[in-house]
């Protein structure tokens, strides 16, 4: 498997984390990916490519190209046979900054890339797409400079989300972020949620629920209580609350999956159910930064 991916340089890092490919003369997968506090942008020209739900429900991608929002549940994906696919991975206002569009639209939604970004850049991707990965991606960053105007994302939204991944959860948790921006609780839940898709509250438990599945595949060994203590949580019955609510399974069951190898320590939201190549899994540390 080819797997290539590359960070962008200023100023189109503001709104795009990282670019990446995975090309494959047979690629075999069948995986779940537990919610990421992230939105993707996915193209592909893959033999076998489908999505579905938690429960096993899957369908065919019936897009070439399409942007997903944030997820607050599972999705399951499998291929089969040859394999290509370039993608992006935004920050949390992204979709915004680079679309106009309100990431609230789009949560647990995907949708037609040309909806968002016109024909353009699927139409640039199938003209390149069999380039040497590496100068693919390059090229890809510029013609995202190039083609697509960064709108202007407001202070207080990029230092909300800031304050929020930095923030401990608490009564009144809304109001004393709001206060130390220096806006009211209204402005700032709802200019947040424009740009990032969630309520503040939602985005903070989503963030946290993240930290914690990379700080257990690296510490299987420590207690969920003191995880839980360690991430925002105010005790173990919160976690677990919060935990099964975005990742349909305990935290009790997940460790169980990390033991079995059916979790790959290096990309703990990725749960598998049949056998995929290892590498696949570098990806994974450029989504939890």
């Amino acid at each position: 498997m080819e797997i290539h991916v590359h960070i962008p340089r200023a100023p189109i890092d503001e709104a795009i984390s990282f670019f990446w490919l995975c090309r494959a003369d047979s690629f075999d997968s069948t995986s779940i990916t537990l919610p990421l506090a992230c939105c993707e942008f996915v193209f592909t020209r893959s033999e076998t490519f489908e999505v579905g739900n938690y429960s096993g429900a899957y369908n065919t991608q019936p897009y070439t190209s399409w942007f997903s929002g944030m997820h607050t549940e599972p999705v399951a994906t499998r291929t089969h046979g040859r394999h290509i696919s370039i993608g992006m991975m935004f920050k949390p206002w992204g979709l915004y900054q680079l679309f106009g569009t309100a990431s609230r639209e789009l949560i647990n939604t995907v949708v037609k890339s040309e909806l968002l970004a016109g024909e353009d850049l699927e139409g640039f991707l199938a003209e390149h797409g069999s380039a040497p990965g590496a100068e693919l991606l390059v090229a890809l960053e510029a013609f995202m400079y190039r083609r697509y105007r960064l709108r202007p994302v407001r202070d207080t939204v990029m230092n909300a989300v800031h304050a929020v991944e930095a923030s401990l959860p608490g009564r009144g948790v809304v109001q004393r972020l709001a206060e130390e921006l220096a806006v009211s609780s209204k402005t700032f839940i709802a200019a947040f949620a424009d740009a990032v898709g969630l309520t503040p509250v939602q985005y903070l438990h989503l963030s946290n629920i993240n930290r914690a599945l990379s700080a257990i595949s690296r510490h299987a060994d420590v207690p969920l209580t003191e995880i839980a203590l360690q991430h925002g949580f105010y005790d173990q019955a919160h976690f677990i609350r919060v935990f099964k609510s975005l990742c349909k399974l305990s935290p009790r069951r997940y460790k169980q999956r990390l033991a079995g190898r059916r979790i790959l320590g290096s990309a703990p939201n990725t749960l598998l159910l049949s056998d995929a190549p290892e590498d696949i899994a570098m990806l994974q540390p450029f989504l939890l930064r």
